[in-house]
């Protein structure tokens, strides 16, 4: 017998589901990351209505939640051994997990790029569409800790003259993990990369106030609590948002497919 605290059916099956999350999340290999999912539940709906996903996108859609698609690096499924197929990584004693086929493989190098300025160009497009002065992948230079200079190159520059303001945003497409804090710590990774870039942005433009944005996209189709704010600070729609993470969510399908299966 399952006991629960509550009495009413709605309330009982929010506990129940509750708890079954809380055992996937804790699983060693098949809940890694699986805590973002329940971050922002809206990006999740395409578990229920399949959001425009073919059905074989969608089935290895929930082997990708669970970690569980059928690659090399997966538990039982290998044959002969576990080294990533490329020959590059297989002679460095690489094994061919998901996280490595989606963030890190040369084989996917080219894929990975494109999905990466699919976001970019929808961020940029959004901010258009809401009057600001876009500018995207735009030459800079910041200053090291020694007085030195180096070349950068911000993905998005963002710029409302009427009120002296900008920002640069950089939206990062990144495999998710059980760190808690995981969107903090990529947004104050690119504060620390371009922030040092606001001097000579100031001067390229003439703008006054910047501020720096990390973007964070969970490869598998999460969105972050941080992710979320920023959307909701610019009353852009959860709707929009939902179709961007499901954007990275099919494109990672792509990208695993075609290292697999070409």
């Amino acid at each position: 017998m399952v006991l629960v605290s509550t009495n009413t059916v709605r309330a009982i099956r929010s506990e129940l589901r509750d708890r079954e999350f809380k055992k996937w999340a804790a699983m060693p290999q098949r809940g890694i990351g699986v805590k973002w999912y329940k971050s922002t539940p809206f990006t999740n709906s395409w578990v229920s209505n399949k959001g425009g996903l073919t059905s074989s996108e969608w089935t290895n859609g929930i082997k990708l939640s669970m970690n569980l698609m059928s690659n090399r690096g997966t538990g039982g499924r290998s044959q002969g051994n576990r080294l990533c197929r490329n020959p590059t990584c297989g002679e460095k004693n690489q094994i061919e997990t998901i996280p490595h086929i989606r963030g890190s493989c040369p084989k996917s190098e080219l894929l990975r790029n494109s999905a990466h300025h699919k976001i970019r160009s929808a961020v940029a497009s959004i901010f258009r569409c809401k009057g600001w002065e876009v500018h995207e992948e735009i030459h800079c230079r910041s200053q090291d800790d020694e007085g030195g200079e180096q070349n950068r190159r911000a993905d998005i520059v963002v710029i409302d003259r009427t009120q002296d303001r900008a920002m640069i945003i950089d939206p990062t497409l990144r495999w998710e993990s059980n760190a808690d804090s995981l969107d903090i710590d990529i947004d104050r990774e690119k504060k620390s990369i371009y922030e040092p870039t606001v001097p000579y942005f100031r001067e390229k433009y003439g703008v006054t106030n910047w501020e720096v944005h990390g973007l964070w996209f969970g490869v598998r189709g999460t969105a972050s609590p941080l992710l979320r704010g920023f959307f909701k600070r610019f009353q852009i729609a959860n709707t929009t948002l939902a179709e961007l993470c499901l954007t990275v969510l099919r494109d990672t399908l792509h990208i695993i497919h075609r290292h697999l299966y070409s």
